[in-house]
């Protein structure tokens, strides 16, 4: 029942779209501004990754799964800390050059054993006496990521992406409380054709739909929406509707004939 667009165009709008556009070149915009807008994607991106990483090292954590490495970034390590010797299990946490994605790895028997073997000995601080680089780890420990239940690697698997969706739901609630919701916009008539039933029924432009057949279109979560399908719902039972609209502060009722075969309305909302 609504005319294509291109046919509700105005006619500057008509000739706009027929003839050449000249659009003026845009200065660009300072290198500070620039590179600012890049770091702050960068650090976006880079705190939405060791979110999501957290999710799977707190399952591992929870679960007294031992955790070799916590790394935000691939590439080279620019700054790295391992609170805890490894013998006590601690874990080396890591910023690495390039902030594209981020890892949680987990010892492995095979791998510690070989790294055993390639670390010289080290001495310890506390007592002096020669320690090795890394301790070997048994191949059927039940501590190791790989013997453990398959639930509980699942877990660890699904725990970052429940952590994204913690976030941004976070990010969706706090932007709702600190900013407010804004109010849905009222449902205007912009145009009426002219010979449509829309006229016929004494539509004027700038009139406010209020409800069709006494249903609020404010009840809808989409007022816009919603007074679409209530009108489609109106108009396939081939019987006259009701609209409710607000003209200068005051409640007007118009009775809608449904379209005739061209099946145009003949408003535009």
């Amino acid at each position: 029942f609504f005319r294509s667009a291109r046919e509700t165009w105005s006619p500057a709008m008509r000739s706009l779209m027929a003839g050449p556009v000249v659009v003026a070149p845009r200065a660009p915009p300072p290198a500070a501004t620039v590179v600012a807008s890049q770091l702050l994607g960068l650090a976006v991106l880079g705190s939405v990754v060791a979110f999501h990483e957290a999710g799977h090292f707190t399952a591992a954590r929870l679960l007294r799964i031992p955790v070799d490495e916590f790394s935000i970034g691939f590439g080279p390590a620019l700054l790295q800390k391992r609170f805890k010797p490894v013998e006590e299990g601690g874990v080396n946490y890591v910023v690495r050059a390039l902030p594209l994605g981020g890892y949680v790895s987990f010892p492995k028997a095979a791998e510690e054993e070989e790294e055993t073997a390639r670390q010289p000995p080290r001495r310890s601080r506390a007592s002096g006496a020669v320690v090795p680089g890394r301790p070997s780890i048994e191949s059927d420990d039940p501590a190791l990521f790989e013997n453990k239940p398959f639930v509980q690697q699942a877990l660890v698997v699904c725990a970052g992406i429940v952590f994204n969706l913690i976030l941004s739901w976070s990010c969706i609630f706090g932007g709702a409380i600190t900013f407010g919701v804004p109010p849905p916009q009222p449902v205007s008539v912009t145009r009426v054709l002219q010979g449509t039933p829309a006229e016929a029924a004494g539509f004027l432009a700038g009139d406010r739909l209020v409800a069709i057949n006494q249903r609020a279109v404010d009840d809808f979560s989409d007022p816009l929406r919603g007074a679409l399908g209530s009108i489609r719902s109106a108009l396939s039972s081939q019987a006259p509707f009701i609209a409710t609209v607000q003209r200068s502060g005051q409640p007007v009722s118009l009775s809608v004939s449904p379209p005739a075969a061209s099946g145009v309305l003949g408003v535009q909302l």
